[in-house]
């Protein structure tokens, strides 16, 4: 089956209209996946973006606006998942741990609050003639015309080509307590697994397993990343009720109910990133045993070589 210009740019669009499926759901704040299914979208129209935009003239993900718009749903999506787990750890603390816990939980609303107003700005810009339009036109306009000379085919294999090769080497940082190097490790990761979604059609089955892996890969990382931000966000949230106490009471005596709560939340985060490391290091070797990232290039090279 050979793979052109039209499947190149309808699989750009069918990713927009995935983000724009989600539109209602976002604005009504109901129900948090609809956020959560954008957010992924908008990832996902830009790594389709970065594969095959440059080869149909495509403004490239800044210059669309597709990633800032990626950027400001994380803001939303993380205040979202830190808040359900909050209330759901709340509900297990003693009495001791439960003020400070609460009182974590109600910044974390209030910021989320302040955060659906920015959602709101970005909905009506992303709806709007400026918005994700002009780049749908420019693709429903590619996907209807002439099929050209463009392999899409060569095109997914140097794409995976070169995430493979990232991931390969971001791979070193695994066994160090670099814990960016596993931030990074894990964006490569990411990518890695949308574009190999897209090549799905070129390459068939052999697409499934390694999705598996990586799956589990970006699951792990991601607890050591989130885990290691809930470190943070506890003693930064901390500090601001010291100095909201002191500037309101004109002492700290009322601060020692909620030390408690913040340090329950920060203990249990930071044991959860240190077994997300644990277990992304297991997963890492053992791709290394199976060849996981020969395996995969092997795969890029003949999409790569036209192998349709």
């Amino acid at each position: 089956m050979s793979l052109g210009l039209r499947f190149c740019a309808k699989t750009i669009l069918d990713r927009l209209r995935a983000i724009r499926s989600e539109v209602p759901g976002v604005r009504s704040g109901e129900d948090i996946e609809h956020l959560h299914r954008m957010r992924v979208a908008s990832r996902r129209a830009r790594v389709a973006l970065r594969m095959f935009g440059p080869s149909l003239g495509l403004p490239d993900e800044r210059r669309s606006g597709l990633k800032g718009v990626t950027k400001e749903l994380g803001r939303a999506r993380d205040l979202d998942v830190q808040g359900e787990w909050l209330e759901a750890f709340c509900s297990g603390l003693d009495r001791r741990a439960r003020p400070g816990a609460q009182r974590f939980l109600l910044r974390i609303r209030q910021r989320r609050q302040r955060e659906q107003r920015r959602i709101l700005q970005l909905l009506d810009w992303l709806e709007g003639p400026s918005g994700l339009a002009p780049l749908e036109e420019a693709l429903a306009a590619l996907a209807l015309g002439p099929d050209g000379s463009v392999s899409a085919s060569a095109l997914m294999g140097a794409s995976v080509m070169g995430l493979s090769l990232r991931v390969r080497d971001l791979g070193a940082y695994m066994d160090t307590q670099d814990h960016q190097g596993h931030h990074r490790m894990r964006i490569a990761v990411k990518s890695l697994r949308y574009a190999l979604e897209i090549c799905q059609p070129a390459a068939g089955d052999q697409v499934k397993p390694l999705l598996e892996g990586l799956k589990a890969l970006q699951g792990a990382l991601g607890r050591e990343h989130d885990g290691l931000v809930w470190g943070q966000m506890a003693d930064r949230y901390l500090e601001r009720e010291r100095e909201m106490t002191l500037s309101y009471f004109g002492h700290l005596r009322p601060l020692k109910r909620l030390v408690p709560g913040f340090r329950a939340v920060k203990d249990d985060r930071l044991r959860d990133a240190a077994e997300g490391l644990a277990l992304a290091r297991e997963i890492w070797d053992r791709m290394a045993r199976d060849g996981f990232v020969d395996r995969i290039q092997d795969l890029a090279s003949k999409m790569a070589g036209g192998g349709d």
